[in-house]
């Protein structure tokens, strides 16, 4: 089966239905995997600049909602994602806190792992409130 990775324009087309054409594109796609004919792989880059980019002076999404449609993304049938858990507990946090994207997937991936974090932003930090 082939595997195809999905960039952020993509993922933006299906989710805010925006463009005539393109938007049409990405759901025909969505739809390939969910038949099975594909798996599309998200890797937490692209996810992290659909955060960056829903959250921006463009679309000033909130963030409770991107996180709750991204992780809709996630979880759909035929869509991959390294770290999936670590990924939707650090969109979780996003959608929860006033703390950027990656700021939670650090937290999160430490936590999954059990790693330390070294990083000068108390947002990062482990003493930042889980």
């Amino acid at each position: 089966m082939t595997r195809t990775l999905l960039d952020t324009n993509v993922i933006l087309r299906l989710l805010l239905n925006d463009h005539p054409t393109l938007s049409g594109r990405a759901l025909d796609v969505f739809r390939c995997a969910e038949r099975g004919e594909q798996r599309l792989v998200l890797v937490p880059l692209i996810v992290a600049e659909c955060c960056y980019v829903l959250k921006g002076p463009v679309y000033r999404m909130d963030r409770a909602v991107i996180a709750d449609i991204l992780i809709e993304v996630l979880l759909f049938e035929g869509v991959e994602c390294e770290e999936r858990g670590t990924v939707v507990a650090a969109l979780q946090a996003f959608g929860e806190r006033a703390t950027d994207f990656a700021d939670c997937y650090l937290r999160a991936l430490s936590q999954a792992r059990n790693w330390d974090i070294m990083s000068f932003d108390a947002d990062v930090r482990p003493s930042a409130g889980t």
